[in-house]
């Protein structure tokens, strides 16, 4: 297998630096304005129920991710043919691995420093295996984006990707995961007790 060095090209490692700075500071910028907005809530209220974080943030980091990969697309016919291609997906990998956790980080630091409490509603067993579920779904759809680098259309790759996330956090989630975190996060629960968040 031939080493790939993504930087080889000064326009690949610019368009890197600033993709690992917008994902940081979007992450920052989205776990800050939440703060402000919602206040001291429930961790996994914060990063799991609101939609901002997996509607908006995490299709929008997809994106970004997305624009690597395509980045780097048309060189890997030619690396194909040079049997170069392993490499290259190897590097795209830790790529991708290094977007997802910078993206952690920004989202978890002001979090951390601006909140006394974290798990209030629930067992922190299950919602830290909850916020890990989270986490590994949208790791698993960015990496599932490397298949743009073979396929005609690497449009459908990624609209594959975010239609994933979203049943997830629908279907699976916020339906019937969250609820057995905390029973507050049940509708009928809520509106027979006339809880609103």
């Amino acid at each position: 297998m031939v080493d790939v060095d993504l930087h080889f090209l000064p326009q690949t490692k610019r368009f890197r630096a600033l993709s690992l700075a917008l994902i940081f500071i979007l992450s920052v910028g989205a776990c800050i304005y939440l703060l402000h907005a919602k206040g001291e809530k429930d961790v996994v209220y914060f990063f799991l129920y609101n939609n901002l974080l997996s509607m908006y943030l995490q299709t929008f980091i997809l994106l970004i991710i997305f624009g690597q990969i395509l980045k780097v697309r048309p060189i890997a016919v030619y690396l194909r043919i040079r049997q170069a291609e392993t490499g290259l997906v190897k590097k795209l990998f830790q790529v991708i691995l290094l977007d997802i956790l910078v993206m952690t980080v920004g989202l978890a630091i002001p979090y951390l420093l601006g909140v006394r409490h974290y798990f209030r509603w629930g067992s922190p067993a299950l919602g830290s295996l909850l916020l890990f579920l989270h986490l590994l779904c949208f790791a698993l759809c960015a990496l599932f984006m490397l298949l743009s680098l073979k396929v005609s259309h690497p449009w459908l790759v990624f609209i594959i990707a975010i239609a994933v996330i979203m049943l997830y956090h629908y279907n699976l989630e916020q339906s019937i995961l969250l609820t057995k975190y905390s029973i507050l996060f049940d509708p009928l629960y809520r509106a027979i007790h006339r809880v609103y968040f």
